[in-house]
């Protein structure tokens, strides 16, 4: 095989997730959106709805393409409670937001998104209610569990599966 050929991959190591990351991944987006206005919400930034709904809104109508549904949709759901807040001189608590497990589950659901759209690591999607929901239940048996089996597990066997497909590549190509 000349060096300017690629072999094919063996179908037994289709199993390795290829990295996935786009900026236009909404699933990335959502929960970026959605952890940054629970941010505020915690903060005491009166939101018209929850983060969730107002996430999910705002990246159907990004996904649309619609530029001028997007700015009102900004202007009229996160712009004009930040003002309302910065005018009624509304305070800023950073212990209780870091207090809050609301927080800690929509950091948690971001890294998760970051670690499954950039290298394609399939953690459970619940993983952070569950990790948070031990730590402040002192559940520390579950915890170790949860960390294990949803974070560990999935982790190792992603790179011994990248390893094993190196493997058979190398083989692959020599032979």
């Amino acid at each position: 095989m000349s060096k300017t050929q690629t072999a094919a991959a063996p179908a037994n190591l289709s199993n390795v997730p290829a990295p996935v990351f786009s900026t236009k991944s909404a699933y990335l987006w959502g929960n970026l959106i959605t952890f940054l206005l629970g941010s505020a919400a915690l903060l005491g930034i009166q939101l018209p709805a929850s983060p969730d709904q107002i996430s999910g809104e705002l990246v159907k109508l990004i996904e649309g393409g619609s530029l001028y549904a997007v700015i009102t949709m900004v202007v009229v759901n996160i712009v004009v409670p930040v003002f309302n807040f910065v005018r009624k001189g509304g305070k800023v608590n950073l212990l209780d937001l870091l207090g809050s497990a609301s927080f800690w589950i929509a950091f948690g659901s971001l890294v998760v998104s970051i670690v499954v759209s950039v290298w394609g690591i399939d953690i459970p999607a619940d993983t952070p209610q569950s990790v948070v929901g031990a730590v402040f239940g002192r559940d520390f048996a579950m915890l170790a569990f949860i960390v294990v089996a949803n974070i560990i597990n999935p982790i190792v066997r992603y790179f011994k599966d990248k390893r094993n497909q190196q493997a058979a590549l190398a083989a692959v190509t020599a032979g």
